[in-house]
């Protein structure tokens, strides 16, 4: 039964990223501030994210993000880390979008979320729902 509900969430998150990512094509875009940009290098593996802070105003009100995009840029390479970041620093204007209803949610790079990344979480979600099937018919407990 747990593997049917990790597989139910992980299967909505899905959704749901791939819903904003298509829809914030369509949101209102103002000017926003750099705050903050630097790679960040994991621990454990090597692999090094992408974070920015950025400010921006709506209607006299303040908002800060820190979404490049909605998963996030992830990468094996520091170098192509590196680069993004470059990028966004030297980049002349800071473009936000932002959700209208909303204005906390906010992406520099609409529709730019990773597929990959979309295509692993669904995989995972369905191997979730093999499992708890299998050991649903099988009479056996699941592996949680």
């Amino acid at each position: 039964m747990l593997n049917f509900i990790v597989f139910f969430l992980l299967f909505i998150s899905v959704v749901l990223i791939v819903c904003f990512d298509k829809i914030s094509m369509g949101w209102p875009c103002v000017k926003g501030e750099l705050v903050d940009a630097k790679v960040i290098e994991s621990k454990n593996i090597k692999l090094y994210s992408c974070y920015v802070l950025y400010s921006y105003m709506i209607k006299d009100k303040s908002y800060h993000s820190s979404k490049i995009v909605f998963l996030g840029h992830v990468y094996r390479n520091k170098k192509k880390a590196d680069e993004k970041i470059k990028s966004i620093c030297e980049s002349p204007c800071l473009s936000v979008f932002y959700f209208p209803i909303d204005p906390s949610i906010s992406v520099l790079e609409p529709n730019s979320s990773s597929r990959f990344m979309l295509l692993l979480i669904f995989i995972i979600s369905i191997i979730f729902f093999i499992a708890g099937f299998v050991s649903r018919e099988n009479g056996m407990l699941p592996f949680f």
